[in-house]
């Protein structure tokens, strides 16, 4: 399996803390949890308990993680690390929409937004901080669609066990001070043909739905009103082979089953939408660098005539809005219903759309086509970048000379301070400045001032490199994750400084502007729930281990 992509949690001291502090415990607590997988879509060797499935080449389905059985005592916390490497993962709107744990308090995933083709996908909950009440539920904790390759192959899917070196790993927690119960498991996935294609579908509260089941086979009906897996109430309704249903927020799911073999051959999970969410870059179309101070307007498809959305219905309420300098922008949104675009202008740019999306859309990404007069690869907005020597601004690139300093290359392959990036890729990919060098860590923080100029915040991106506290990372590892740092924080909830276990390491300030949620200042000396906790939780999976 390509392991190259997995974030690595931990360093040796949590092997000592996991294995040898709590003695024997975690195998007592171990022997009675139990994570599994079950699939829907595919036809599987058992329904609840499958070993091996068979999907559709090209086919999409559905992964379950079930936990079989609570630990004794309860928990409060869950996280997985999934290798599907091989299949291609479509990611839900955001970890909330994937973790179906009913005691979720703030559903955390990284990375935050996956591509689908990274190999290796982590989740992670806990019950409402700082108290953390004991969860005793079994049944599902979490969904991923996931597709099968295009040609016949046996993909193998593993929930990866937590360990010293990979505290991000699937396990469980008893309690925010306890050690951590490693789990795991695998499914064999057959990619083959002769497979019916599955149609999942998501119910929206307030919707009618015709549910149909594989045309051509006897089958009935089962409506599953329930909350947990294991405690259900089955309506079977016979053929004809289609059911109109009115969802609550207690329907979970639906099933067909194999009429006299009661093989389950279709199960899905509803998963309820945030459908209040807005979000977008705005780019110049040719070179990808971020278009700052462009002009945003929302838009709603009113009888096929598109009307700007209201700036009441909008939080910030402003419609058009500018875009950020990292040419950002986004809403939130009252109703969720109807179809929108979003429209982009900005002075030498040709204006675009996004065409059609319905919402949550958190992904949107604007080109415009933007003058590059000169045509060396930055566009006349980016094609302005002086430096101010013995008491004189020097141009080093100009919007009318594709090589200003005249060293035969281009401006945008040019680079300004030598630190091994172009002047493009500084400005497209970090949003520095081309003619400094970022290569150290001027801050402290545990991340270059590369690394916090960069665009993912991920990759400790969308920082202050001057700011030494808007990277949460509370043990120096240069990674932040659930066990350490998030538990580490909340499990000093309320302290001060005076009292014993306080560390400033623990704890910050709320940020002095509206801006990203990491973006907190010094230390207030009370380590509490808004600031501290969710802080540090806002961060999950957020990582300055590799250089840019």
């Amino acid at each position: 399996m390509n392991r190259v992509l997995r974030i690595v949690f931990g360093f040796a001291l949590v092997a000592v803390l996991v294995l040898f502090a709590r003695g024997n415990a975690p195998n007592a607590l171990a022997s009675t949890a139990a994570m599994q997988f079950r699939v829907a879509g595919g036809f599987c060797d058992s329904p609840t308990t499958p070993t091996t499935c068979d999907v559709g080449a090209g086919n999409s389905f559905s992964l379950f993680v079930d936990l079989a059985k609570a630990p004794i005592g309860g928990y409060v916390s869950f996280q997985t690390e999934i290798d599907y490497d091989g299949l291609t993962y479509h990611p839900g709107a955001n970890a909330g929409a994937e973790i179906l744990w009913p005691d979720s308090a703030f559903p955390l995933r990284s990375p935050a937004s996956p591509t689908g083709t990274e190999g290796l996908i982590n989740h992670a909950s806990a019950t409402t901080p700082p108290t953390f009440p004991v969860s005793s539920y079994a049944g599902v904790l979490l969904e991923l669609d996931l597709e099968c390759t295009g040609t016949i192959s046996t993909q193998t899917i593993e929930l990866v066990p937590f360990e010293a070196s990979n505290t991000n790993a699937s396990g469980l927690k008893p309690s925010p001070s306890a050690a951590v119960i490693a789990l795991s498991d695998s499914l064999t996935i057959e990619c083959t043909t002769g497979v019916p294609i599955f149609t999942p579908i998501t119910l929206i509260a307030g919707q009618h739905v015709r549910w149909e089941c594989q045309p051509g086979e006897p089958h009935y009906h089962s409506l599953f009103f329930h909350y947990t897996w294991g405690d259900e109430e089955r309506g079977f309704v016979p053929p004809p082979l289609s059911y109109t249903q009115e969802p609550s927020p207690a329907l979970q799911g639906m099933e067909c089953w194999h009429n006299g073999t009661n093989t389950l051959v279709w199960y899905y999970l509803v998963s309820w939408l945030n459908l209040t969410d807005i979000r977008g870059t705005v780019v110049d179309a040719g070179s990808g660098i971020p278009m700052p101070f462009a002009n945003l307007t929302l838009q709603r498809n009113v009888s096929g005539t598109w009307t700007n959305v209201s700036s009441g219905e909008l939080t910030p309420s402003a419609n058009p809005r500018g875009s950020t300098i990292d040419g950002a922008f986004g809403w939130n949104i009252g109703s969720a219903s109807g179809s929108y675009r979003v429209t982009a202008s900005a002075f030498g740019c040709a204006t675009n759309n996004t065409g059609s999306f319905t919402l949550p859309a958190t992904d949107i990404l604007i080109g415009l086509i933007c003058d590059d007069s000169d045509g060396d690869g930055l566009p006349d907005f980016a094609d302005n970048i002086t430096i101010y020597d013995n008491f004189t601004y020097e141009y080093i690139t100009q919007p009318d000379n594709p090589d200003t300093d005249g060293d035969t290359v281009p401006d945008d392959d040019d680079d300004c301070d030598e630190d091994g990036f172009s002047n493009l890729v500084e400005l497209r990919d970090y949003r520095s400045d081309p003619c400094e060098d970022e290569s150290y860590d001027i801050d402290s923080d545990g991340c270059t001032s590369m690394e916090e100029l960069r665009a993912s915040e991920e990759l400790g991106g969308r920082r202050d490199s001057q700011n030494p506290w808007d990277f949460f990372d509370t043990n120096g590892d240069k990674v932040i994750d659930l066990f350490i740092d998030i538990f580490g924080v909340a499990g000093a909830f309320g302290l001060a400084p005076s009292d014993p276990g306080y560390s400033t390491a623990l704890d910050r300030s709320a940020p002095s502007t509206v801006g990203d949620p990491w973006d907190l200042g010094a230390p207030d000396g009370t380590i509490d729930l808004f600031t501290d906790v969710f802080g540090v939780a806002n961060q999950f999976g957020h990582s300055c281990e590799a250089a840019p």
